[in-house]
Parts: structure tokens; sequence; C-alpha cells
């Protein structure tokens, strides 16, 4: 019998005080994971050299959110990475943190609200997207960005990458000479 009477107050602890907190855990958890679909974020566009893998620093790429007018004209860093910002607050907005990067034009790690889409061009180098697009831009839904990280097509060289959450891979390569004529 003492044997039994443990097993009914363990059943009885387990029932009565872990198993409400467990499910209490448990939920909150849930709620976090939730909770976190529109608060401030960032997306690493990183541009890539697509024929060798180097991170190409000190460019610019032209990047639209959802339906604006005008692109972004955003720098990358030292490691080829240009930043943005993402926040549901229009009041957090800013892209005036011009710089002297793009001929003076650059936008230095602005912060826009969500959209649906963002759409990048290479500014001055051109994409690897294969089959050449009708259209240089290249859109990308924002939530698969945000959750999944997301990677051009790469036609001009044997790299390949695997992004992270946040981070959208641009391969690139720079003009031909015959190319840069017809600007």
């Amino acid at each position: 019998m003492p044997v039994l009477g443990r097993y009914l107050k363990t059943k009885r602890y387990v029932t009565c005080f872990l198993l409400p907190r467990l499910l209490t855990f448990v939920l909150v958890i849930l709620a976090s994971s939730l909770g976190t679909g529109l608060h401030a974020q960032d997306i690493r566009i990183r541009v890539v050299d697509g024929r060798n893998g180097r991170s190409i620093p000190n460019q610019c790429v032209n990047v639209w959110v959802g339906k604006t007018v005008g692109a972004l004209l955003i720098p990358t860093d030292k490691d080829g990475i240009a930043l943005l910002h993402m926040t549901d607050k229009d009041t957090e907005t800013n892209i005036k943190g011009r710089g002297v990067a793009c001929g003076g034009w650059g936008t230095i790690e602005p912060t826009v609200k969500y959209a649906d889409t963002i759409s990048i061009t290479g500014g001055s180098h051109v994409s690897c997207q294969a089959p050449p697009p009708d259209s240089p831009l290249l859109s990308f839904s924002m939530e698969q960005v945000l959750r999944f990280g997301a990677v051009t097509a790469n036609v001009c060289g044997w790299v390949e990458a695997s992004p992270k959450p946040g981070e959208l891979i641009f391969f690139v390569r720079p003009m031909h000479w015959w190319e840069k004529l017809g600007r």
C-alpha cells in the first residue's frame, strides 16, 4: 500500500501542481511567438559577386519597399551589407540619413514602414538572375524575407548561398564596358 500511496500522491502532484504550470508556460511561449509579427526588424541585403562569392563593399543598391514611387539608394558597408530597418509605426520612419555614399544620394540605414514586397536592383552592377528579366527590378515577399530569407538566382558563376531569416542575398556582377555605354 505504501507504493500505491506514493503513486497517488505523485499523480496528484502532477495533475494539481505541475500540469497547470506547464500549460501556463506553453501558452506564454505560444503567445510570445505569435505576437512577433510586426515589430521593428532589420533586413540585411547582402550583395555578393556571383562569379567568385566575394562580398561587394561600398556599392549602392536601389531598394523599393511596397509600392513607393522612388527608390532608396542604400550603400553597402565594408562587409557588403545594406541595412534596412522596418517598423510598423509611421512616426518611426526615417529616410533622411544621407551620407557621402552613392554620389551623395545614399540613405544610410533607412527606417521604413512594412509593406508586402521589397524590390531591388543593382545600381552600378548587373543582377545574376537568369534568364535576364524583362525588368531589372527583382521583387520578393517581405514576409518570406523576414521569416526565411531569400536569395536571387546566380548564373554568373558556381557560388551558392543559404540565407538566414531577415537576409536577402543578391548575386550581381560588374557591368561590361558595352553595358556601361548604354547608360
